[in-house]
């Protein structure tokens, strides 16, 4: 699957001289959460709400050519690596695509997901579970005014959880839905009962929303949630089905965001090959087998060394020893040393069993639950370090 079979047909798009106010409306019509601005047929950049919502400013007096952010662009024919990849870098969740050097389209971060979710290349996001994934731990009180918000949310985050008195959750802030409630801070009490696409009707007073609560801008009350060890096919699964850019763990206040999920697809990116070097496979199997064992067993550890290279970047040594003993007629008692060699420390695991394969794979499944282990232990230290900061 390309980038042409994933563009997107719900993305508003307008001209550089038309008004923010008919954007915004356009977007609200459609449900819509990215813009992005044409020069005729030239393509000029996406609508930066992060810039608009920090200029505070009169939307019926503003053009949308003062907010346009300058991205990078796709090709048709790159792949949706690529896409994850340049969607991570730009930090944008819309970018254009272009075939023959010309304008053909935009992908959205939901269209992008669903293309994951269809491809077979990305079978293995169900193997990755939440504790993997970096927590955003910021939220922000039903009470702060708005501009606090806006400061915590600038840049970095599309969504922030909104809290009540004793923690509870009353909410979730998002940029596309402030666009909607802000908009709608500028039409005169008289005309908030028509459609917003079709009215002029505008008062000018940016000076007052800086300072109107959170709980005002409030339109989601109800965070996704999902189960602190849900795996990363059905979180993507969720967001793309509610349109949202964030799920919550149960029972903390710990969200997973989009820009995790791309930031973990890109370290998945395929890398060169590491092999897994067998030790004393020549002194128990004959000549014309070595080979054929050989294949198989590094078959068989090819799929924990992709589990082992989404916890560690770069390249590591894996070097598994096979000993011999209690040969029984044409059976024997395999016994593996697995060792796994890394930059901080080494990791080893011993097992034994009468078939060859089964011992390497009980051997490789030790060595990642020893990792899972010491993954788990630095996230229980990090959890206790914020506990302790915001009960300070």
């Amino acid at each position: 699957m390309r980038a042409k079979d994933i563009l997107s047909k719900n993305v508003v798009e307008v001209q550089k001289n038309e008004q923010v106010s008919k954007l915004a409306g356009r977007m609200e019509k459609l449900s819509a959460r990215s813009a992005y601005i044409m020069d005729q047929k030239e393509f000029l950049g996406i609508f930066s709400l992060t810039n608009f919502l920090k200029s505070r400013s009169d939307i019926s007096q503003l053009k949308a050519d003062l907010f346009v952010k300058k991205v990078a662009h796709l090709d048709a024919e790159d792949s949706l690596m690529k896409v994850a990849k340049q969607m991570l870098n730009s930090d944008s969740f819309l970018l254009p695509v272009y075939e023959n050097k010309e304008f053909f389209g935009v992908i959205e971060i939901f269209d992008f997901f669903e293309g994951i979710l269809e491809s077979k290349e990305f079978t293995w996001l169900k193997d990755i579970k939440a504790t993997e994934l970096r927590k955003d731990k910021m939220f922000v009180h039903e009470k702060e005014k708005i501009s606090a918000a806006l400061t915590k949310m600038a840049g970095k985050r599309r969504e922030l959880p909104v809290v009540g008195d004793y923690f509870k959750v009353a909410g979730v802030l998002n940029h596309g839905d402030l666009l909607q409630r802000y908009y709608s801070f500028y039409l005169r009490p008289e005309h908030r009962q028509k459609p917003r696409t079709q009215t002029r009707a505008y008062e000018g007073n940016p000076a007052k929303i800086p300072n109107l609560p959170v709980k005002n801008f409030i339109v989601r009350e109800e965070p996704v949630y999902i189960d602190k060890d849900e795996n990363m096919q059905n979180m993507v699964r969720l967001m793309t089905q509610q349109k949202v850019l964030s799920v919550m763990i149960k029972n903390s206040l710990e969200t997973i965001s989009a820009k995790e999920i791309l930031r973990k697809i890109h370290e998945f990116e395929p890398t060169e090959k590491i092999l897994v070097q067998f030790v004393g496979l020549h002194k128990i199997m004959r000549d014309d087998q070595e080979n054929s064992i050989e294949k198989r067993l590094q078959a068989a550890a090819e799929h924990y060394i992709k589990k082992i290279s989404r916890h560690f970047k770069g390249r590591f040594n894996v070097i598994v020893h096979i000993k011999e003993h209690d040969r029984e007629g044409k059976r024997s008692r395999y016994e593996v040393h697995t060792r796994l060699h890394l930059p901080t420390t080494p990791i080893a695991a011993k097992t034994e069993d009468w078939n060859l394969v089964t011992a390497v794979r009980k051997s490789f499944d030790e060595v990642i639950e020893q990792i899972e282990s010491k993954f788990k232990k630095r996230m229980k230290k990090k959890q206790l370090k914020f506990i302790s900061q915001i009960y300070k």
